[in-house]
């Protein structure tokens, strides 16, 4: 795994295709609904300078269709430049260069796979039609609150349960360990990986809501 994420790190380029799948089960006022919605993302990405293009697509169902949004991004010495496409109307952003981490795959899957262990191969399957070795591993819980903290998802919860610093910290301790699996090609490349945040974001939401 180590390795792989060596020859991840040395790419000039790479594309990404993403799936998350959601689905939440909520009960007011003695009533049960149930959300489920998908997002999928396809990006090609450039580095040093980074540039990207990309279409992200929600998926709300019967609560509210198909929504897709294409984007552009531009890294230039010191600033970085978003364009947002939606509905025909084009938005121009400026964002700073750590703007752009959040779409830096490689720092991304760094910061998974450093922090997760007790890696087991779990045989061999097919990804974008070639063989790939399946490794399944796991990040623990003392690590877990350290990879929400860097990702982002701290303020995230931050901002959803209207809560200061200290008691966001609280949310994201005791949460468990969240599995995680990583496909490697036969050239060594990180191609595919997986996590399962069923467990994670449920501890989240109890908390949240009793916050």
């Amino acid at each position: 795994v180590a390795a792989a994420v060596e020859k991840l790190n040395a790419a000039k380029s790479f594309s990404i295709s993403m799936q998350q799948d959601i689905g939440m089960s909520m009960k007011v006022a003695d009533q049960s609904q149930d959300l489920n919605y998908a997002i999928n993302m396809d990006m090609d990405v450039f580095q040093n300078p980074m540039k990207a293009k990309g279409k992200v697509t929600v998926d709300m169902g019967d609560l509210g269709g198909k929504q897709e949004t294409e984007m552009y991004m531009q890294e230039t010495d010191d600033e970085a430049f978003i364009y947002v496409g939606m509905n025909g109307q084009w938005v121009k952003q400026s964002a700073d260069v750590e703007g752009m981490e959040m779409y830096d795959v490689q720092d991304t899957m760094d910061l998974y796979l450093d922090n997760a262990s007790d890696f087991k191969e779990a045989g061999s399957e097919q990804v974008n039609g070639a063989d790939a070795t399946k490794i399944s591993g796991v990040i623990k819980g003392d690590k877990l609150e350290e990879v929400l903290e860097e990702s982002g998802i701290m303020n995230m919860v931050e901002q959803f349960a209207a809560a200061g610093a200290t008691e966001a910290e609280k949310m994201l301790s005791n949460l468990g360990d969240m599995p995680m699996t990583v496909w490697v090609s036969a050239e060594g490349y990180p191609v595919q990986y997986e996590m399962d945040m069923t467990a994670m974001l449920s501890g989240i939401m109890d908390s949240a809501l009793k916050a």
